[in-house]
């Protein structure tokens, strides 16, 4: 098998060679920038206690789920429509960004009058050293922020101007890390408040001038014909990031009720540590998204897909293998807690699920491509519920180790779903073809 894969590697590389010497800078300039946070979680491990990084990491998953509901999907829209709307990209952009701004305008007056959202973060987290009032205004403007940020990201990826983005987000990275790494020297308590504030603060401010050229494109006039497209394609979307929070949520939060804070830290530890197979697929997407929505024809699409796959897969297993190594040196050579050593037990565990998830986004291409979002609604939906059900019911019981067992358990049924859904459309299109032309 493995020569099989290696053997097509090198007609993809001359196929895509223009390709990738054109953007190699962009993908250099990615990896830079997402992998460096990567490369600090031994010093942030060291400036925060076990129980504030439980609660930083557990935080920040719920404040990125919630940022990618409130998108309404459009991340997706604005890809499709993006090269649909040719004559009318700037009214396609001011209408979507005008409809969220709205929309979380609104839900915050809300938050403001009902206080709403105190009363859900006070469910959500159990832990006795969670104060929300002190964090409340950093986690509302650090949703907004990651809600522009994705609609910023897939503008320049599908515009190809990739690179300036990259830089700005490298830029961003660099001057966060820094000076909350600077900060935590000073305010050793509650250190989780300090790291999502100067996050949120930061980020705000790096990307302004970037929002500016963005907004420059824009045709201010708000088309309801488009934006209605946009929500037909997105709000599917958007129903199924609603469930991918449970999904993603439900196994920390049970973690956290029955088991502690701390254990937590181990286990978002161990998610962390799987971030570069998450940045490779994501890397790689900036770039082969708008390949693949350009090429029309169906076949060829999965040919290349089916070849993508198997390079892939080969390179998330032989990532994930390094990966490993190297926290297991750090964790003996004691540059981390030993209190978190359990991670090299979970890590291997967590990243066959990861591994699973990326290789399943390949095929979720085509859900987006036959425009039937409605399916990838239908099988989240499905997931989320049997996540959170069994979690409710294991994790009082076993711990840990179910949430992992159920974590490779559901990704592997998520990436079988998406497999047949895309290999029986394809053939169903290839024979609509072949009878027109019949």
């Amino acid at each position: 098998m493995l020569n099989t894969i290696l053997s097509q590697v090198k007609p993809l590389y001359l196929e895509y060679r223009p390709w990738l010497k054109k953007y190699t800078s962009v993908l250099i300039l990615d990896l830079i920038g997402k992998g460096s946070s990567y490369i600090l979680i031994p010093i942030y491990l060291r400036l925060m206690s076990q129980s504030d990084f439980g609660l930083y990491t557990y935080i920040f998953f719920f404040i990125t789920s919630v940022s990618n509901v409130l998108t309404f999907g459009f991340g997706t829209s604005k890809v499709k429509l993006f090269f649909d709307y040719e004559e009318k990209r700037g009214e396609l952009l001011y209408s979507i960004n005008t409809f969220i701004a709205v929309v979380f305008a609104v839900l915050v007056l809300i938050c403001a009058l009902t206080n709403i959202d105190v009363r859900i973060m006070g469910s959500l987290v159990t832990s006795k050293n969670f104060n929300y009032s002190n964090i409340r205004l950093y986690l509302l403007g650090y949703i907004y922020f990651l809600m522009i940020f994705n609609l910023l990201n897939v503008y320049y990826s599908v515009a190809q101007k990739i690179l300036i983005f990259q830089k700005y987000n490298l830029l961003r990275i660099i001057l966060m890390n820094g000076i909350i790494i600077g900060l935590l020297h000073f305010y050793t308590t509650e250190t989780y408040v300090t790291r999502i504030g100067s996050e949120a603060t930061l980020s705000f401010i790096v990307f302004a001038p970037l929002v500016i050229k963005y907004v420059k494109n824009f045709s201010f006039k708000l088309n309801t014909k488009i934006l209605r497209h946009a929500l037909s394609i997105g709000l599917p979307i958007m129903a199924t990031s609603i469930a991918t929070l449970f999904y993603t949520m439900s196994d920390k939060y049970f973690l956290q009720k029955y088991i502690g804070i701390d254990l937590l830290a181990v286990y978002n530890l161990a998610f962390y540590l799987t971030l570069p197979l998450g940045l490779i697929l994501s890397t790689f997407n900036l770039l082969w998204v708008p390949i693949f929505f350009k090429e029309k024809n169906i076949q060829v699409n999965s040919e290349k897909t089916s070849k993508v796959l198997k390079i892939m897969l080969l390179s998330l297993v032989v990532i994930a293998l390094l990966i490993w190594l190297l926290a297991f040196l750090v964790v003996s050579m004691g540059y981390i807690s030993n209190s978190y050593s359990f991670v090299i037990i979970l890590f291997p565990l967590i990243a066959i699920s990861s591994i699973l998830d990326c290789i399943s986004q390949l095929y979720n291409n085509f859900v987006v491509l036959f425009e039937k979002t409605a399916f990838t609604l239908i099988l989240t939906l499905v997931l989320s519920v049997l996540v959170y059900a069994l979690n409710h019911y294991l994790v009082p019981l076993y711990g840990v180790y179910s949430t992992v067992g159920i974590l490779i358990f559901l990704s592997a049924i998520r990436f079988s779903a998406l497999f047949l859904f895309a290999k029986i459309n394809i053939q169903k299109n290839i024979f609509s073809q072949n009878s027109l032309i019949l």
